[in-house]
């Protein structure tokens, strides 16, 4: 049985969803609220799964509830549900730790399957999101060609998740690789840029 927490500032939204799970195999609803402080006092007592949370909420924001559970080690995963889909809104998601993003116009069946994806270990988001994260490591790509074209696809991708803190077990998840790849790669990127440390890398990689 998977525990669920639905933290959305509307409530009816919130009922909605929770009596759809109710009728849905595997699932189960342990909490139901609008605010980011109640949510978060009742996941350090409680953790739950999976945690789908808005990012306009009562008090603070649901940006301020994921870095909250990543910063108390939590073990809860968010997926971000929300109205909500600008290059900022989006981006300081996953850098707080978001492990998915959909909007509300996706379909129950559509957050059915995404809550499994993200069980599996992956990432699901709505296409206009998907659409921006990809732009952005376009560009990401072309500037690192620019500051030094020996570093490779896969050693960009390391470089933009180390800069986001992740640890070597969270960026192999991320990537779909190996823990040990992961150091095998962030080693050539240390030998590529001249550098000793991740500091360094991060600063070297973004011109700093």
């Amino acid at each position: 049985m998977t525990n669920i927490a639905i933290i959305q500032d509307n409530a009816s939204f919130a009922l909605g969803l929770a009596e759809h799970f109710s009728r849905t195999n595997g699932f189960r609803i342990t909490l139901i609220c609008d605010s980011a402080e109640t949510a978060l006092k009742s996941l350090r007592a409680f953790p739950v799964d999976v945690a789908i949370i808005d990012i306009g909420l009562k008090g603070d924001s649901g940006i301020w509830l994921m870095e909250q559970i990543q910063a108390e080690n939590i073990q809860t995963k968010c997926l971000v549900l929300s109205n909500h889909h600008d290059d900022e809104h989006v981006f300081d998601a996953f850098n707080a730790g978001a492990s998915g993003y959909l909007l509300k116009t996706a379909s129950l069946i559509n957050l059915i399957e995404a809550l499994h994806d993200l069980l599996k270990g992956g990432i699901p988001m709505s296409p206009s999101v998907s659409y921006k994260l990809v732009q952005y490591f376009r560009q990401l790509h072309r500037k690192s060609k620019k500051t030094d074209p020996s570093l490779s696809t896969r050693e960009v991708q390391i470089m933009y998740q180390i800069s986001r803190g992740l640890l070597y077990k969270e960026i192999a998840a991320t990537l779909g690789i190996e823990r040990e790849t992961v150091k095998k790669h962030l080693s050539r990127i240390y030998s590529k840029l001249h550098v000793q440390n991740k500091i360094e890398a991060i600063n070297k990689f973004y011109g700093n």
